[in-house]
């Protein structure tokens, strides 16, 4: 690429171009997290350098976006330390992101061989994911200089072997994340601080655990719980002793939840700053009145409520007439079930019934499907 095809970034100065490389990668991480985002901030430095030589200059000279290390622990021959060297560099000394995950490969470097490679070069990281496979070879010992920094914790046993005693940060100095990530992790045996935990997304938690980390967690803003098919428990699910308040929480995401379970969780909770409240996959009847009571007891302002996947039969209709503050209602009903949304729609439609459905919704508010 020359002036002729590039006649509007060629004339920037390399600060302006640089600044719109940044754009293209998220401040704030996606929630849920997914692995497509990593790879695309990944990717990004070389991509834009691959354009032109002023392009790749300006690249080459913004540390910022070199910050994303990934690593395929299992297929990292020691020769690729040089790729990591040459990452470093570039990163200048801003905290890195970090992602280590095992393959199916049988040679390579293993994960303390990583670690020790940053501690050598003193770097500290903004982000740390990690998926294990063999937890007997994965007792990482860390630098505590190093998640001085930590922002993003993300751990995922990818294993069948349940995860629950002490795997991380031994030291008395504990990480504090703003965004901690567990995927067949038990959080009880996680030494970090909660104080900081802002985001907090767990797969296949007993709900008395995470109502243990409400406890710990003052700050928490936004929850996503889900529960996928294991071929383990993470542990035995201890008794939940009486309700658990949270004031600052805001957004609730619950997947794959059964009855009990979710009973476990909204009849032990109160969330008083509860304004968004999500159910995905539902595989049985909307439990109208276990989320009613739920909503009554948190005395909370819903502003958003999202129902995917689900068996909404008729409930939907009085579970709205008692969310008169909410705004934004996103239905997907579970395919093969029996549900019309033509009794919902002549509800909105009524003008001789104002006070069956909230006005803002109706007015002001907005339904997709």
């Amino acid at each position: 690429m020359n002036h002729v095809h590039d006649p509007v970034t060629s004339t920037f100065p390399p600060e302006v171009t640089s600044s719109i490389f940044l754009a293209c990668i998220d401040e704030a991480p996606s929630y849920p997290f997914t692995n497509s985002t990593l790879w695309r901030i990944a990717n990004i430095p070389w991509t834009l350098g691959a354009v032109c030589r002023q392009w790749r200059q300006i690249v080459w000279a913004t540390p910022e976006l070199w910050t994303l290390i990934r690593i395929l622990v299992t297929s990292l021959q020691p020769e690729r330390l040089v790729y990591m060297r040459e990452r470093l560099l570039r990163s200048g000394q801003i905290p890195l992101q970090l992602q280590i995950t095992p393959t199916t490969y049988e040679d390579g470097l293993d994960i303390q061989t990583v670690f020790d490679f940053l501690h050598e070069r003193n770097r500290t990281w903004d982000s740390l994911h990690i998926k294990l496979l063999d937890i007997n070879s994965q007792d990482i010992q860390c630098d505590p200089q190093a998640f001085s920094k930590l922002r993003v914790l993300r751990l995922h046993n990818v294993s069948t072997i349940s995860i629950t005693q002490d795997i991380f940060w031994r030291e008395s100095v504990k990480p504090e994340p703003e965004v901690v990530e567990l995927r067949g992790f038990s959080p009880h045996g996680l030494n970090i601080d909660w104080k900081n935990v802002k985001d907090f997304v767990a797969e296949s938690l007993p709900i008395p655990r995470f109502l243990e980390v409400l406890q710990k967690a003052p700050k928490l803003r936004r929850c996503y719980l889900s529960t996928k098919s294991r071929s383990h428990e993470l542990e035995p699910s201890p008794a939940v002793a009486s309700i658990y308040a949270h004031n600052k929480l805001q957004e609730l995401s619950i997947e794959g939840f059964d009855d009990k379970k979710m009973s476990d969780l909204l009849d032990n909770a109160c969330f008083p700053s509860l304004s968004h409240l999500s159910f995905d996959h539902m595989h049985y009847r909307l439990p109208t009145n276990v989320i009613l009571s739920f909503i009554r007891r948190s005395s909370c302002l819903l502003k958003q409520l999202t129902l995917l996947d689900a068996d909404l039969g008729n409930s939907i209709i009085p579970l709205l007439r008692e969310l008169p503050s909410l705004r934004h209602l996103h239905l997907s009903p579970r395919y093969g079930y029996n549900f019309s949304p033509k009794e919902l729609f002549k509800v909105l439609a009524s003008s001789s019934i104002p006070d069956v459905i909230n006005k803002y919704l109706k007015q002001n508010g907005v339904i997709s499907s």
